[in-house]
């Protein structure tokens, strides 16, 4: 679980989720979790690049490491953007 005002997400690790049985054990407790917040299950999955399974988003590991989190996803807050857009130039101490 990853949180930060306003924003929370779930992310699981997984070496390679190739079985059902590694499936149900990656995927079974994110699928319990009865909120509307972000699940995300990242692995090494050969041949994976994105996939979406019951409201789940299982992510490439290679792609997760090359594109970034928040490229792939989408997930960052509209008051984080906004915040750090109006901040584009160095801080000055007064």
């Amino acid at each position: 679980m990853c949180t930060k005002p306003g924003e929370t997400i779930y992310v699981q690790a997984s070496y390679i989720v190739a079985e059902q049985t590694t499936r149900d054990r990656e995927f079974g407790p994110l699928e319990k979790i009865r909120d509307n917040h972000p699940k995300y299950v990242i692995s090494a999955t050969p041949l994976l690049t994105m996939r979406d399974e019951q409201g789940i988003t299982h992510l490439s590991l290679r792609k997760f490491l090359k594109e970034g989190f928040i490229k792939l996803t989408g997930t960052i807050s509209r008051r984080w953007a906004v915040r750090h857009s109006q901040n584009t130039s160095p801080r000055r101490r007064a």
